[in-house]
């Protein structure tokens, strides 16, 4: 009874597949019931998740068109659908979440390559992006996409149906410092010739991907040639790998690992009754299982949150993606058609709001928080010291009344630091508190010319004197002051506007300055 129960459902939901529009996917036979599910499970019937597919789209919704030719950067957003044909990329690939992306059905080819060179598509949690092919590959090439001689690719939420290859990662050979790499999480490779191919020093590493129901390979890996030092490595976890995987591993350093995956039990059977002369003992099956009720879980250790100002791809926001952008600010780079890498809010030209996306990340703080608490991140200092020595960008900033007084701020301390242990000073001066606004401490610098008795002091908007920080005789030089924001009473001092007051023979200065808790 149970039988016929299980294979009555596999005819019903198959049958509820019509047949697809042309660009068009779903799994066959998947249960959206999860009751369903686990008794397909206990049968031994075991599927990756299925990806819904309400959108019937063809070459003729295309919103986007990228004809054949050399791109430095194509940008692509939410929601656009791309009839793309034989599309080289030199510097940067971005797709984000939702975007569809449809193969020529003569030739077509998304291939990024040159070392340094980044593809960054969808994001986690987001929609899934959908590159689907309409089957006519065994007549014509017909790939999707290819990451190749040393460019990186990080890829989260990406279905590749009905193509010749869903995916390729290669290095060109004997070039095993600039490897290929590919990370993804949530990679589904189906319904086309082949899923995956990696060549070459290239890294790969996949979790919770499905490579399933590919006719004719699932899975390729090959390190080249016993010639060159060439080792590859591929690391599936947690995924759903159904169909023939061939290796040609010749390399000793060379490595595969398929650790807690859903893999033909025939497969495993053939892998370990094979001579050890093919190289298949760098194979390696960690544990084989059906894989029921993943849960997945962000970040992965050691893993770094995707973001669109992260230009190197290297999986972080630093010093090296804020020099990318100065050099690139105020350039609308006509010549690229569809966006570009820096402009992320995808106006135009890279400006002050790129800027300010790029700030948030580089201090790790989420764009929704007040410009105040970006202004405390104890990366800003870095951050400013790269992008305040190219002076459009300083020009640009002062004019914002909300990055202006940060930027300003920072000048003021640097050219005080600058001074200290130099001549003695031509005049007295009080510079703007660094940081500013603050949380917990900032720093006063002044300047005596000549020996005088100094009171510096800490005010709040009723006049009150909320801290004496100097109140003695000094003689010339330049000082630094820090004001931990505590009271006299050694209690925090609350949020709020605060002023100082340096006085010395006759020289008095106020400034204001932002405490924020």
């Amino acid at each position: 009874m149970m039988l016929c129960l299980i294979a009555g459902i596999l005819f019903l939901a198959s049958s509820a597949v019509s047949a697809d529009p042309r660009y068009a996917y779903e799994f066959p036979w998947q249960p959206s019931s999860k009751v369903v599910a686990n008794m397909l499970h206990q049968a031994g019937i075991d599927s990756p998740p299925a990806i819904p597919t309400s959108k019937e789209i063809r070459i003729e919704d295309a919103t986007m068109v990228l004809e054949s030719g050399v791109y430095d950067t194509v940008y692509i957003a939410a929601d656009q659908i791309v009839h793309f044909k034989f599309v080289e990329i030199t510097h940067s690939l971005v797709v984000e979440p939702g975007a569809y992306l449809l193969p020529d059905s003569k030739e077509s080819l998304i291939w990024v390559h040159t070392t340094g060179a980044t593809i960054r598509i969808g994001a986690p949690g987001g929609e899934f992006v959908q590159i689907l092919g309409d089957g006519s590959w065994k007549k014509n090439i017909h790939f999707a996409i290819n990451v190749a001689w040393g460019a990186s690719a990080i890829m989260r939420n990406v279905l590749v149906a009905g193509v010749q290859l869903g995916m390729e990662v290669a290095t060109e050979r004997g070039d095993r410092d600039n490897p290929s790499s590919l990370d993804a999480v949530n990679l589904y490779l189906t319904n086309n010739m082949q899923g995956l191919r990696v060549l070459g020093a290239s890294n790969v590493e996949v979790l919770q991907a499905a490579i399933w129901d590919n006719t004719d390979l699932a899975v390729y890996v090959s390190d080249g040639s016993k010639n060159h030092d060439d080792a590859v490595r591929f690391q599936a976890t947690e995924s759903w790998i159904k169909g023939k995987s061939e290796f040609s591993l010749t390399v000793p350093s060379s490595s595969v690992v398929f650790d807690q995956c859903n893999l033909d039990e025939e497969f495993v059977e053939w892998l370990y009754s094979q001579p050890d002369d093919l190289g298949l003992q760098r194979v390696t099956v960690l544990e084989n299982r059906p894989i029921t009720g993943v849960v997945q879980t962000w970040p992965r250790p050691g893993k770094i949150l995707l973001s669109m100002a992260d230009f190197t791809g290297n999986g972080g926001v630093g010093v090296e993606d804020a020099e990318l952008f100065s050099q690139a600010f105020g350039s609308s780079r006509d010549s690229i058609p569809f966006g570009t890498l820096y402009d992320m809010n995808n106006d135009g030209i890279v400006n002050l709001p790129d800027m300010l996306d790029l700030a948030y990340a580089f201090a790790g703080i989420t764009r929704s928080e007040p410009i105040t608490v970006l202004a405390t991140s104890p990366n800003m200092p870095e951050f400013l010291s790269v992008i305040t020595r190219y002076p459009a960008i300083v020009s640009a900033a002062k004019a914002d009344a909300g990055f202006g007084p940060i930027v300003q701020a920072y000048l003021d301390i640097q050219t005080a630091v600058a001074a200290i242990g130099g001549e003695v000073p031509g005049g007295f001066t009080l510079s703007q508190n660094y940081p500013n606004p603050f949380n917990p401490e900032t720093t006063i610098r002044f300047s005596l010319p000549q020996e005088a008795s100094v009171s510096l002091a800490v005010y709040n908007t009723a006049g009150q004197v909320v801290a004496r920080l100097v109140d003695e005789a000094l003689p010339s030089g330049n000082y630094n002051v820090q004001w931990d924001g505590r009271m006299e009473s050694g209690q925090l001092a609350a949020s709020g506007m605060y002023f100082y007051r340096l006085t010395a023979e006759g020289y008095t200065q106020t400034h204001r300055m932002l405490l924020v808790r």
